[in-house]
């Protein structure tokens, strides 16, 4: 194994990569949300099993960095600090990160045919149809790339440049295409967001110490990630209803043989009945200023 250098900054973490990972696991088996809570805790230990022999001491120094940003990420989302929660429930269900790409890997090869010995640089790119259709409800433009008939000096377009052009444009539409969720999973995220069911608990009781720390103020949160809070259930229902609502699921009709993509209006319900039925009270001497003006 190379030779460890340390980090030239000492931010308060000890760099031991077996301390770090101690810590990574414990602070994701504290996540109140059991889909990010699973998907953490395997990513966390395939990430160190795949780099248990880094390649050179520079990859071992950001190792290190990275894993010294996932305790504090993932200690200050147990914490309820808004943007860093957001982050960890969007990475859990695939929004972005390593399990949006495991999402939309067999979305990209659906269909594909199986050609032997052809040239990475000279294949044209597959355009799959439930990749298409979750680009027509993400209201992606320029789905279908065009080539132009000349280059910038009015000569034909040359015939080598155009699976290149084409491959560039399709690595663009893959980059803000919306990963779909598993049906299980997608329904399971509906009910949180309604309050019908609720997450599995974690086995873990007691909070841990670097959580309590950023609570207290000991440890310092920047004021644009927000500030820790103490979750309710309405402050859950309304984190997953922002997952809920850039989330969508893929199904398959068969009588009309084509891809259709689920997803839900998160707006809320207006209530049933006729104005009259509602107290509504109106202040009439507001109102007249607001007329005059």
């Amino acid at each position: 194994m190379p030779k460890y250098i340390p980090p030239k900054a000492n931010r308060g973490i000890i760099d031991d990569p077996l301390w770090l990972y101690r810590h990574l696991i414990r602070q994701a088996r504290a996540l109140y949300d059991d889909v990010a809570r699973t998907w953490y805790t395997g990513h966390i230990r395939r990430r160190f099993e795949e780099n248990r022999e880094p390649p050179s001491s520079q990859r071992t120094v950001q190792l290190i960095r990275e894993a010294r940003h996932g305790v504090t990420q993932l200690a200050k989302a147990n914490a309820g600090v808004t943007k860093s929660l957001a982050k960890v429930l969007e990475s859990g269900y695939g929004r972005v990160g390593k399990r949006r790409h495991d999402l939309l890997k067999p979305i990209l090869v659906h269909g594909k045919p199986v050609v032997k010995g052809d040239d990475p640089r000279l294949a044209l790119p597959f355009t799959s149809e439930p990749f298409r259709a979750l680009l027509v409800w993400a209201d992606v433009k320029n789905i279908n790339v065009k080539i132009p008939e000349t280059n910038i000096w009015n000569q034909p377009f040359p015939k080598v440049r155009e699976p290149r052009k084409l491959q560039l444009a399709h690595a663009k539409l893959v980059k803000v295409c919306p990963a779909p969720l598993p049906m299980d999973e997608y329904e399971r995220l509906k009910r949180f967001v309604n309050g019908k069911e609720m997450p599995k608990p974690s086995r873990r009781k007691v909070e841990l110490q670097l959580v309590t720390k950023i609570r207290s103020g000991e440890v310092p949160v920047d004021p644009e990630l927000g500030r820790p809070h103490d979750m309710t259930p309405r402050s859950w229902r309304r984190m997953w209803q922002r997952v809920l609502a850039q989330t969508p699921a893929l199904h398959f009709n068969a009588e009309g043989k084509k891809w259709e993509v689920i997803s839900t209006d998160t707006r809320p319900d207006m209530p049933d009945g006729k104005l009259e039925e509602f107290d509504v009270t109106v202040d009439e001497e507001s109102t007249q200023k607001s007329i005059c003006k």
